[in-house]
């Protein structure tokens, strides 16, 4: 069993979801989940009105 809350439910649900081609394989790789992260990421997690400080940019986590 795998779970996650926030990102982490997201990348859990794309990891598990079954590959309806390949049973053996997951429906999207690692690697397509980092490019999901890079291209919706900064839509999903939106800064809102009430948040003054954001404590992380899509820059920040590149350098990680």
């Amino acid at each position: 069993v795998i779970s996650g809350t926030s990102t982490g439910g997201l990348m859990t649900a794309m990891l598990a979801a079954p590959n309806s081609s390949n049973a053996n394989s997951p429906l999207f790789t690692p690697s397509d989940v980092v490019q999901f992260y890079k291209k919706y990421g900064p839509k999903i997690f939106e800064p809102t009105r009430y948040i003054k400080y954001q404590p992380w940019t899509i820059e920040h986590l590149q350098l990680c």
